[in-house]
This record gives structure tokens, C-alpha cells and sequence, in this order.
């Protein structure tokens, strides 16, 4: 994911947009990797592109015992 919030960085700029990440990097989740990889960067778009020139998204990530919190905020 941190590869994926590195390239989607420059559109952020590129649109006035701070991208702040705190990601976890020692974290491994079962699963498809192209799907999850398919699923943040249309989650992690959408956030720039509803987000005004000037704003922040910010990638919040959580471990809770076997389980990872994601959240994508927009202000």
C-alpha cells in the first residue's frame, strides 16, 4: 500500500492536495493483492477527486488483534 500512496502522491500535488499517510509496515492481510490493490487506489481516487484544491486526505491504518482498521478522511 505504501507503493500505491507514493504514485497516487504526485495526482494529489498535482491537484493541490496534501496526501498524509500512517501506515502500518509490518502488517500482512490474506487476500488477493491485486484486488486490495484495486480497492484502495479506487477508494484513495475517489478522495482526491471529491477533494477541493487546498485539502488534506489523510490513510489511517489500525491493528486490532487479527484484524487491520483502514480509514480514508477527506477534509
Amino acid at each position: 500500500m505504501i507503493i500505491l500512496v507514493d504514485f497516487l502522491e504526485l495526482q494529489a500535488e498535482e491537484k493541490g492536495i496534501t496526501l498524509k499517510s500512517y501506515l502500518l509496515t509490518d502488517v500482512f492481510v490474506k487476500g488477493d493483492a491485486t484486488k486490495f490493490t484495486r480497492l484502495f487506489a479506487n477508494l484513495i481516487e475517489n478522495a482526491l477527486q471529491y477533494t477541493p484544491k487546498g485539502g488534506t486526505v489523510t490513510l489511517f491504518m489500525k491493528r486490532f488483534d487479527r484484524f487491520v482498521i483502514v480509514a480514508i478522511v477527506k477534509n
